[in-house]
């Protein structure tokens, strides 16, 4: 049986009014989690999967990918009043590698960047 957590951080009923797309990469969670804090917001709401940003390109995502994608944004649109996105790409990002194994580091970079830039 497992124990009840209660969380010291109290809930808060105001929706945040901005939005974080990153990659979902657990090795890089920490240091998202402190440049939103210090650069973006205390409280963001969070879009976290593999290649983060990626999925807005549809030359990168998947149909289904895309298609999950857009479904979210409609209910970030609808209900939670967003203002303000942050698109956080990280270095070395495994999606990109494995959607471009043709290209070397500096050329993933690069498609990154540009991938950001479109966003």
């Amino acid at each position: 049986m497992s124990t009840l957590y209660r969380a010291v951080t109290p809930w808060i009923p105001d929706r945040p009014q901005t939005l974080v797309v990153c990659c979902s990469d657990g090795r890089w969670h920490a240091q998202m989690s402190e440049f939103v804090r210090s650069e973006v917001s205390d409280r963001a709401d969070l879009y976290a999967v593999p290649g983060g940003p990626a999925v807005l390109d549809a030359w990168n995502s998947s149909f289904d990918e895309a298609r999950v994608f857009q479904q979210s944004m409609r209910l970030f649109a609808e209900y939670h009043e967003i203002s303000g996105i942050w698109l956080i790409a990280h270095e070395g990002c495994a999606w990109y590698k494995l959607k471009h194994p043709h290209l070397e580091t500096q050329a993933i970079l690069d498609r990154q960047t540009a991938d950001l830039r479109r966003g």
